[in-house]
């Protein structure tokens, strides 16, 4: 093969992997990622008069939106707080009107951070170990999760059933709503 072709060849070859790389990226912007909810837990409380806490994960989909409320229709009272360290080293709570979801982004509700306090949980639902939740997001979307109960002192991820719990909306039923 002489010079000319050849370098014809790899230049074809170069434009068509810029290419092949275009609609890759072309392919993620039709495809974006989904909001979507995952690893809901119940920590129940010691005292059964005290508030346990409901943790989770939000998945940012392809736009920033905001979660606006939890609904549990199996609690008395319920609210979103959020837990930080002051410079005095005290750890105080605030409750949160929204927890702001940035495209593509996790946000996770844990132990220390943003949680949700939960008073009067229904012991049919404890018995049952799922709670159905509703997350009602600024864009719209409701997603409805099933969450697991996690009994005090009890390790969060050795005591939640990963092989029956859905790990997103299209798994067992959770679904945007």
């Amino acid at each position: 093969m002489n010079f000319s072709r050849r370098l014809l060849l790899i230049a074809g070859t170069a434009l068509m992997a810029v290419g092949l790389a275009g609609c890759d990226k072309a392919a993620k912007t039709l495809n974006p990622p989904d909001l979507h909810v995952d690893r809901a837990y119940v920590r129940l409380a010691a005292n059964p008069d005290a508030p346990s806490a409901l943790y989770f994960t939000v998945h940012g989909g392809a736009k920033d939106t905001r979660l606006l409320n939890v609904l549990i229709d199996y609690a008395l009272r319920y609210e979103m707080h959020e837990s930080a360290k002051g410079a005095d080293g005290l750890v105080t709570m605030k409750k949160l009107e929204y927890a702001d979801i940035p495209a593509g982004e996790d946000v996770k509700f844990a132990p220390g951070g943003k949680h949700v306090m939960v008073w009067g949980i229904d012991p049919k639902v404890i018995a049952a170990n799922k709670m159905p939740v509703i997350f009602v997001f600024q864009n719209g979307d409701r997603i409805e999760f099933d969450a697991q109960f996690v009994q005090p002192g009890e390790d969060a991820d050795a005591a939640m059933d990963h092989d029956g719990m859905a790990m997103g909306n299209e798994a067992a039923g959770n679904e945007a709503r």
